[in-house]
């Protein structure tokens, strides 16, 4: 399983335009074969982030997602908002922190 997670914070004034757009790619990346989870969550005090998580069945699945249109139309329009930060990290089982105490 291939495990996504991230953070991206836009311009306040791009809050809403964010909200819109991750809306716009969550039904149709979660209805993709392979996708298992595709959730975008708002931080309850910092206007403008948004952390998203994303769990995939293997590599291919993955990579057929980035080249969707759905996918792309979100990256295009993400490309028009101020984003101020992006941090996103793709992990596996061989890279994901251990948990165990």
């Amino acid at each position: 399983m291939i495990v996504v997670r991230g953070t991206i914070q836009v311009a306040p004034a791009d809050h809403d335009a964010m909200v819109a757009i991750a809306h716009e790619v969550e039904a149709p990346s979660r209805a993709e074969p392979g996708c298992l989870d595709y959730t975008f969550w708002i931080h309850p005090e910092q206007l403008g982030q948004f952390h998203v998580s994303e769990l995939w069945q293997d590599e291919e699945a993955l990579a057929e997602h980035v080249m969707t249109s759905h996918y792309r139309q979100f990256a295009k329009k993400l490309r028009g908002l101020t984003v101020l930060f992006v941090d996103v990290q793709r992990l596996t089982a061989e890279t994901a922190p251990d948990t165990d105490d």
